[in-house]
């Protein structure tokens, strides 16, 4: 079986709660060529999760935080549908306006990059590892910004010749109880290689 998130989150006390409202966490890796990567929860979240946390934060007001953070991209690794149970299925088409590119980059909640991930690097990965070999700022977010988020900038650190148990360690440093499942893990360690 599967955790849901609220069970990995409180049966860990190293892992921080998440912020339900309030301003957006971002947790900073320092990536290479002075880029940085920056990992959240899913911006703007609006609903009751499985655990029966409420989360009430605000779309426009993480929007604004990303864009002060200087982030130069947001990628999202939610799947299409997602945002409507997260409680923001205004989401896509918002971020396709803000001051900040935007890249959706679709993986399975607690799962490792498919199909139709495969098909959006296909189309955006070049882009996305010329940003991070420019020393670019780019935020990356799933639902918690934990399992998705911390296994796509592991493997982006690995793409950049760190060895990828290091680039787990880095994230997790960050990002305590990122890299959530041992599929994940697994896919770091042995995957191929993000290419662009």
């Amino acid at each position: 079986m599967t955790p849901r998130h609220d069970q990995t989150i409180s049966e860990n006390p190293l892992i921080p709660t998440p912020p339900y409202n309030g301003p957006l966490h971002i947790s900073a890796i320092k990536g290479p060529n002075g880029s940085v990567l920056g990992l959240t929860n899913c911006p703007g979240r609006r609903h009751r999760s499985l655990g029966g946390k409420i989360w009430d934060r605000n779309l426009s007001a993480d929007f604004e935080t990303i864009e002060k953070w200087n982030a130069d991209a947001l990628i999202s690794l939610n799947q299409n549908e997602e945002f409507t149970t997260l409680g923001v299925p205004e989401f896509t088409k918002l971020a396709k306006v803000q001051n900040f590119d935007w890249y959706h980059l679709p993986i399975h909640d607690f799962g490792m990059p498919g199909p139709e991930f495969n098909a959006a690097w296909d189309q955006h990965g070049s882009n996305i590892l010329q940003m991070v070999n420019g020393g670019a700022r780019l935020i990356i977010h799933c639902a918690y910004g934990l399992g998705r988020s911390g296994t796509f900038a592991a493997k982006i650190l690995t793409a950049f010749d760190i060895c990828p148990k290091i680039a787990i360690e880095q994230v997790r440093r960050a990002r305590p109880g990122a890299i959530e499942s041992l599929i994940q893990e697994q896919y770091i360690l042995t995957g191929g290689r993000l290419s662009s």
